[in-house]
């Protein structure tokens, strides 16, 4: 059932039914169950919505990272850092 209720709300995430920020949580979900390309999708949704979201850029790093894509990683973590120079999740 939890799996249905996430793929459902992806449905909506996708189809610009949800805010940037709901879509970070439901990203957030699914790198919680380990699902790295659906909360790549989701966030490259928040993003693609919102490009000054610095928070689902430094999110989407993460989950890139994860799944071995250092490259953009990097370039996720510097747009970041780029947008709002003081998170401090992505200065370290």
């Amino acid at each position: 059932m939890r799996v249905l209720v996430l793929l459902v709300t992806a449905s909506l995430a996708l189809a610009g039914c949800i805010s940037a920020q709901e879509r970070l949580e439901l990203a957030n979900r699914f790198l919680s169950a380990g699902e790295l390309d659906k909360a790549i999708e989701v966030l490259t949704a928040a993003i693609d919505s919102r490009p000054d979201y610095a928070e689902a850029y430094l999110a989407r790093a993460g989950a890139l990272h994860k799944k071995g894509d250092d490259a953009g990683a990097t370039r996720d973590a510097t747009r970041a850092l780029e947008l709002q120079g003081d998170l401090p999740e992505a200065s370290r």
